[in-house]
């Protein structure tokens, strides 16, 4: 009942900084702001009075929403250490790749590139030190105006999601009750190495998405046992830094958790009516991560992929008459 990701969910400190890096720098699709408050958002964020500023970029049927809440601090601030339980760094797929990476570097972003057996790719880490990775879309273009601007870089979609682990036995049983138990991407990892300059043991693999990553060198806490049934609830306090969760679309959200909770899958809270008349439901992995699936109309889901498109177009557009006219 899961079927593709619509977004990936990253709280920042400075939401106005964040923002321009955002749109400026890296060409995301800017669509729109939001502030998200009261009971119901507090019920979602486990935070009592919680503000939370919301931008969101949408890049064809999917996109990226910051999240910044002023009023309850981070308290792990640093989301940059590899060898650490927990998201670790989205990664999406660009088209004109060279483009995109020149165009990195000329607004002072610093990317590390690498050619690796998985593609060319590049790291970037926004204003609080989270991990951004962008690989080489080989699929052709599918924007308007594509064929005018074909060579501008820019943001094709989601490639995955990586999240570190200290246990991962109970990711195979977790991801086979949410549904998420499919590899729609390559299992090999030599990029984290290059990328992260890690050099220990590495084992990965890949559900819907989710690359799960084990560190056999490394010696982490022992985390809460979230799944199949959890001792307490323990999950990630929404204000630190970094990747959050990643969401994904889902056919019919009621029927997703009366099944997924009888298998064992722990939700926060049962699925919430939000604006726009989509419904949405966080839950917890094995070890506190926290995964969003959302139920969204088709009308509404058509009306931001098309608005996603035309922004990137209008986007691409001013950037090749910009470079025509210098």
């Amino acid at each position: 009942m899961l079927t593709v990701p619509h977004h990936i969910g990253i709280t920042v400190s400075n939401g106005a900084a964040s923002r321009r890096f955002y749109h400026r720098v890296l060409r995301f699709p800017l669509l729109g702001a939001s502030v998200a408050r009261g009971p119901a958002h507090d019920t979602m964020y486990r935070l009592e009075n919680a503000v939370n500023h919301v931008t969101w970029f949408q890049f064809q049927d999917q996109g990226v929403e910051l999240f910044h809440l002023p009023r309850h601090p981070a308290r792990d601030t640093d989301p940059a250490p590899f060898a650490k339980p927990g998201w670790r760094y989205a990664a999406f797929t660009v088209r004109a790749f060279d483009d995109f990476v020149q165009r990195l570097r000329d607004k002072g972003a610093n990317p590390r590139a690498a050619d690796t057996p998985e593609g060319r790719c590049a790291l970037v880490r926004d204003p609080d030190g989270t991990a951004l990775i962008f690989f080489e879309d080989p699929a052709p273009e599918s924007y308007p105006l594509s064929a005018v601007t074909s060579g501008v870089g820019s943001i094709t979609g989601i490639r995955e999601a990586g999240l570190v682990v200290a246990r991962p036995g109970p990711y195979i049983r977790f991801f086979d009750a949410a549904g998420l138990l499919n590899r729609e991407v390559p299992a090999s990892h030599g990029f984290l190495h290059e990328l992260f300059e890690y050099s220990g043991d590495i084992v990965s693999e890949v559900y819907g998405r989710i690359r799960v990553i084990h560190l056999p060198g490394e010696t982490f806490p022992e985390p809460a046992d979230m799944f199949p049934h959890p001792r307490e609830e323990r999950i990630d306090y929404y204000p630190d830094l970094g990747v959050k969760h990643i969401c994904y679309s889902c056919t019919d959200l009621r029927a997703f958790h009366a099944k997924a909770s009888a298998a064992g899958v722990h939700f926060l809270f049962a699925p919430m009516r939000i604006a726009g008349g989509a419904r949405m439901a966080y839950f917890s992995g094995p070890e506190g991560r926290v995964f969003e699936a959302m139920q969204i109309p088709a009308a509404s889901r058509a009306l931001s992929g098309f608005g996603g498109r035309a922004r990137q177009s209008q986007m691409d557009l001013f950037s090749f008459v910009k470079r025509k006219l210098l």
